[in-house]
């Protein structure tokens, strides 16, 4: 996918970006304007999330077109890195210190993922609005199929609600239950799985890097990730898949199990 963009447009950015550059550089900074980080660079670190009640951890997937530039149909070969070097100094502005960052993704063609620490649904949709809805962000974001939303939500409390969570994801019915709100379908990167692998006290074992491609995840400290969402780049949708997923893990946590009930429940609201 391309964006064909004018000379104008491709002097703005860079313009903007020298006069970032510049100004990081007076002040000492060395990491406001580095575009996007090695693949899996720990950007956000847990210890850093809001310590609120509600919280949820993202990876925000952005497959940006590849810029070529009108008056010489060519490839502009950097554009990108300006584009990511925009998304680093929007980020650095509204984050502190290890609280969120941009990193490389390999599963998309141009892709970069917007990784928050754990935080109020209202902060994340506020940053990644933010991102967005820049203009030398939107013109270049493009829809892809594997791009997609990871929500994380805190250990659960028992074995119960754990399992209740994660069986809800599984269901042979959710993606045509929810079609709508998910916005992808099942695929090498969000596999269906039935019998995950348990310690000997009941809980569900933790997923490694290299096996973990499955709908819903399980990391080392207990947080589950819900990776089932295709990464829209609209508010509403960016509220209605956060939404599900809290109201959701409301649910389970009030000792409300079965994808039925919980079905039924989520559609009373």
């Amino acid at each position: 996918m391309i964006k064909v963009i004018g000379k104008e447009m491709q002097l703005d950015l860079i313009r903007r970006v020298n006069e970032l550059d510049a100004t990081y550089r007076r002040l000492g900074v060395s990491y406001g304007l580095v575009g996007a980080m090695p693949y899996h660079t720990p950007v956000a670190w847990i210890e850093h999330g809001r310590k609120t009640k509600w919280r949820y951890g993202v990876e925000f997937e952005i497959n940006l077109a590849e810029i070529v530039l009108g008056e010489t149909q060519s490839l502009w070969a950097n554009g990108l890195e300006y584009v990511c070097r925009v998304i680093s100094h929007i980020l650095y502005l509204r984050l502190a210190d290890y609280e969120g960052g941009i990193t490389k993704d390999n599963s998309i063609p141009n892709g970069v993922e917007v990784v928050l620490v754990p935080m109020t649904r209202k902060e994340i949709i506020a940053h990644l609005e933010a991102v967005m809805n820049d203009r030398h962000i939107r013109p270049f974001l493009m829809e892809e199929e594997n791009a997609a939303l990871h929500v994380t939500v805190d250990p659960f409390e028992t074995i119960e609600q754990q399992r209740a969570f994660y069986r809800f994801w599984n269901d042979d019915r959710f993606f045509h239950d929810f079609a709508g709100i998910a916005g992808r379908e099942e695929n090498g990167y969000i596999k269906q799985r039935k019998k995950p692998h348990y310690n000997k006290e009941g809980w569900m074992k933790a997923d490694t890097i290299d096996d973990h491609y499955y709908r819903c995840c399980i990391r080392e400290n207990g947080a589950m990730e819900v990776r089932v969402f295709k990464a829209f780049y609209d508010k509403k949708k960016i509220k209605a898949q956060l939404d599900l997923v809290h109201q959701v893990n409301q649910l389970v946590r009030n000792a409300v199990s079965g994808y039925s009930t919980i079905k039924r429940l989520l559609h009373s609201h």
